[in-house]
């Protein structure tokens, strides 16, 4: 995903912010001050639709915890490992990553 939206990252950064109600500016904010790869980016706004929470409490979670991983803060969130949440979080990151790849073969092939 990030090879993929550095590729073309105003198409990347029109996608989030058309998929999660978020201005391209917060996306430009996470991306150079809070330093996020544009993955970690889609974390943090899937991480903030599926637990509730704002995406500042989500990205305060992330600086303090980011070393853990996402699981952990995904836990942290309130989605535990096994719940629905859980599963929505891992579906929707891999059709997202398998979009891009779907995309790539097309042009190849």
């Amino acid at each position: 995903m990030n090879t993929d939206a550095k590729g073309n990252l105003s198409a990347f950064k029109a996608d989030l912010s058309l998929s999660y109600n978020v201005s391209e500016k917060e996306i430009d904010r996470l991306h150079v001050s809070v330093k996020m790869e544009p993955a970690e980016i889609f974390l943090a706004l899937e991480l903030t639709k599926i637990s509730k929470r704002s995406i500042e409490d989500v990205v305060e979670m992330y600086t303090a915890h980011k070393e853990k991983g996402w699981g952990f803060i995904a836990k942290q969130l309130g989605i535990k490992p096994g719940s629905p949440e859980f599963h929505t979080l891992k579906g929707n990151t891999k059709s997202k990553g398998q979009k891009k790849g779907a995309q790539k073969k097309k042009k190849k092939g």
